[in-house]
């Protein structure tokens, strides 16, 4: 049994559930975050940085506010790091996300033919038990993205050479893919 002194927090209880509630919404946000990731077109790094950014900053800001008996010095600084990346890294990129995607305004839907440089099947744990799901991947925007389709389109998918994009304008300036058709050559 840890006695209650060497429990992160356990001076300030308001600090540490307020800390672990953010942890368990930040790791649900950023399992939403990457399905929404497919549909808008934000470069990687920035993502990336959305993602990691939040962490850095307030770690050295909450550093002096997190007691803990055990971890000291720089151990206590990267638990703390990855804690605030996960919370609230994972807050500001689906924040990013969901804004561009869902506010995007109503306008022009843009209307291309992108080739399709792999063909192959993606495993989705999170969506339906490990099974395949076929997918192909295109250059969007100088930038690799990859689709998956339904289970009943693989041959179609086999006989397809290009993946037929609508998108619009988001709110953030990204693109936002409205729907992906394939294209029979």
């Amino acid at each position: 049994m840890i006695p209650l002194k060497d429990v992160p927090f356990a001076g300030k209880p308001a600090l540490g559930t307020l800390i672990f509630i953010l942890l368990w919404v930040g790791i649900g946000l950023i399992i939403t975050a990457m399905n929404l990731y497919d549909d808008v077109a934000m470069p990687l790094y920035i993502a990336l940085l959305l993602w990691i950014l939040p962490g850095i900053i307030l770690t050295p800001l909450l550093f002096n506010y997190v007691p803990s008996q055990k971890l000291k010095g720089f151990s206590k600084a990267l638990v703390l790091l990855a804690a605030n990346i996960i919370a609230f890294g994972s807050i500001v990129l689906y924040g990013a996300l969901a804004l561009d995607f869902y506010s995007a305004p109503d306008g022009p839907v843009a209307t291309g033919n992108f080739l399709i440089i792999d063909k192959g099947y993606t495993s989705r744990y999170l969506q339906g038990g490990g099974e395949k799901i076929p997918s192909a991947s295109i250059i969007y925007k100088n930038q690799l993205k990859n689709f998956d389709f339904p289970s009943e389109t693989m041959t179609i998918l086999n006989h397809s050479k290009n993946i037929r994009l609508q998108t619009r304008p988001g709110f953030l300036g990204f693109e936002v893919i409205k729907s992906k058709q394939l294209v029979k050559q």
